[in-house]
Order: structure tokens, then C-alpha cells, then sequence
């Protein structure tokens, strides 16, 4: 991690941020994360329902349709954040809110997906060395995806450009990455056990309901996050040089 930089990131501003965002734009947030979501829980329903495949999954000769399960749902958290960019922009702006089909339309989709195909390999490597190096990989590649759409950057461009916006705020960083992945995950795992049917199902649909209502909230705060790093960076660069 690094020590303080110029200009300070607040975690706390950033959640209250986020959570105005999402009260402001909850229809059309928790709509682009039921697309997200849906597949999965699509694919979690067939295998458990299916007792062809169930038994092939349970005797791990289903790995790689299991896998595939896996992957989506980590590319799909990390993706969600690129994507938000463009709602959250509209909100800081002051700009009309793109409509969902113009917000899908506009995603420079095949650079978001090599971005979340890299962060993600990188945080599964990182994590399974003793979980500190994917901690490091969570915050300072924290803001690449975001910051593909706001400054239109390409992939290994935007990891360079993470780096650079994160350092001298790491810590505050890591809290909002980490804080925001955390939380959410401990009430999906809360809620879900909770509301334990014992019927594969019907399990797997409360917690797609669940995570969509959370995802959103996950996945702002990075995006917010982005925009309070550039409007810092912004203001560095334009004070003038010691001695000028």
C-alpha cells in the first residue's frame, strides 16, 4: 500500500454516494442486474433440476459446464462495474440517463470483457498465494474497468492508468474495493441462508433475487470511485509547479 497523497478519497463519502445513486436509479440499475444475473441462475437451475447432470456435476465429470458457471459469475460482478459508468456519469453530469438499449449499445464490450478476463485470473492467482496479492490485485487494478468507458482507454492502458490513479490512495482504495465486495457478499450468504427452502430451485432463485438487489450496490462504489480519482488527478495537474 502507499501513504497519503494529494487530495483525500473518502470511503464514507463514496458509499453515501453510491447509495444516492442507487435510490435515484434503482429501476434501471436493478433491471441491468437481473440481465446479469439471470443467466446464472439459469444455468445453476438446469444442473441442479437435471438428474442426468446433476450426477455428472456431483461426480465431477460435469467440471467443465461447472466451470463455465464459475467464470460467469465472477466475470459478471467485475463487468457490471464498467458498465455502471455510464449511468453514474449521466448522474454527476447532470446529462440525460441513457436508456438501457443506448447504454448497451455504446459499451466497448470486447475491451471490458479481455479487462475482466485479465482481473479476474490475476485475483484468482493472487488470492490463492495466501490472499494477500489478490488483495494488492483488488486495489490497485480496482478501477480499471470503470475507467475503460470514462477516459475511452484500452485494456493495458486502463490497468497502467488504475495504478496511476490509485497510488497515493491505496488505503482508502482498498477499503471501498474490499468493503464493497465484502458487505455484499456477506448479506447474499445472510439472506440466503435465511430463506433455506431445502428445494434446489427454489434455493437458487432467491439467491439470484438476492444478488441482484446487492449487485448494484457492490458494484457502484468502484464507479464512483473513479470519478472521485480523476476529478483529484484533474486537480493536481492543474496546480501550478512549486516555484512557478
Amino acid at each position: 500500500m502507499s501513504g497519503p497523497g494529494e487530495g483525500r478519497l473518502s470511503p464514507a463519502a463514496t458509499f453515501r454516494s453510491s447509495w444516492s445513486v442507487f435510490t435515484r436509479q434503482a429501476r434501471q440499475l436493478l433491471i441491468l442486474a437481473a440481465v446479469i444475473e439471470l443467466p446464472l441462475a439459469l444455468m445453476e437451475v438446469v444442473l441442479h433440476v437435471t438428474p442426468g447432470l446433476r450426477g455428472l456435476t456431483e461426480q465431477d465429470a460435469f467440471g467443465p459446464a461447472v466451470a463455465i458457471v464459475v467464470i460467469y459469475g465472477a466475470l459478471s460482478h467485475h463487468f457490471f462495474a464498467g458498465l455502471l459508468e455510464r449511468v453514474v456519469s449521466a448522474e454527476r453530469d447532470g446529462h440525460r440517463h441513457p436508456t438501457l438499449g443506448e447504454v448497451v449499445r455504446n459499451l466497448p464490450w470486447h475491451r471490458l470483457i479481455v479487462a475482466d478476463l485479465i482481473l479476474t485470473t490475476l485475483l484468482a492467482i493472487g488470492l490463492s498465494l495466501f490472499v494477500i496479492p489478490g488483495l494488492v490485485v483488488a486495489t490497485w487494478f480496482a478501477v480499471t474497468l470503470p475507467i475503460i468507458n470514462l477516459e475511452d482507454r484500452r485494456v493495458l492502458d486502463a490497468f497502467g492508468r488504475s495504478v496511476q490513479l490509485v497510488r497515493g490512495r491505496a488505503w482508502s482504495v482498498a477499503v471501498i474495493a474490499i468493503g464493497s465486495f465484502a458487505v455484499p457478499q456477506a448479506i447474499v450468504a445472510v439472506l440466503t441462508l435465511l430463506a433455506h427452502t431445502g428445494n434446489a430451485t427454489v434455493d437458487v432463485l432467491i439467491h439470484a433475487g438476492v444478488a441482484t438487489l446487492v449487485l448494484p450496490l457492490a458494484a457502484l462504489p468502484l464507479v464512483v470511485a473513479t470519478f472521485e480519482l480523476v476529478a483529484l488527478d484533474e486537480r493536481r495537474r492543474a496546480q501550478p509547479a512549486p516555484g512557478s
